[in-house]
């Protein structure tokens, strides 16, 4: 996750613990970005709530945050939105013609415009059991699901969708 960065070898990493369905409950990154979460979804209607906050430190003003969501669970369609404290719903942009592909099954994007809290939401739209589930947060300024911190790493340009401008992403 931190190619030139020999203090870091990962993102924070975090397993979910149950009864994390509201903000009251939500398990807390608060202080850890960019994160990664593992967690599990007993049926569908089931919802795990965690607590982020994006350090000054740590994103730049206007820098686009992405949220993915990996499994490998065939039978998973999740979604998952932002949250602030009252419950009110963030900004965030999802792609109309994404379509879950492999493992990537859900993906948004947001720009923070402050440092306070926010709760990332997932539950399961549907599913015949139990999922199990990856999600992680991390700058994203091109918005193409891959951290800039490894896009610089593998010589890509962060700001660029299309590095190589071939009309593949």
């Amino acid at each position: 996750d931190y190619p030139f960065d020999v203090s870091k070898a990962c993102f924070y990493e975090l397993t979910e613990s149950e009864n994390n369905n509201l903000v009251e409950t939500s398990n807390s990154l608060e202080g850890n970005f960019p994160g990664r979460v593992f967690g599990e979804l007993d049926n569908s209607g089931d919802t795990d709530v965690f607590k982020f906050s994006f350090p000054s430190e740590t994103i730049e003003s206007n820098n686009r945050v992405s949220v993915i969501i990996t499994s490998n669970d065939n039978n998973f369609y999740p979604t998952a939105n932002l949250f602030d404290r009252s419950g009110t719903q963030l900004a965030t942009s999802v792609d109309s013609d994404f379509k879950p592909v492999n493992s990537l099954k859900y993906f948004f994007t947001y720009i923070p415009d402050s440092s306070a809290p926010v709760f990332l939401s997932i539950s399961s739209l549907s599913q015949p059991g139990i999922a199990s589930y990856t999600a992680e947060v991390f700058v994203d300024n091109d918005a193409d699901a891959m951290s800039d911190i490894k896009e610089i790493s593998l010589g890509m340009t962060p700001k660029r969708s299309d590095t190589d401008s071939d009309g593949i992403l």
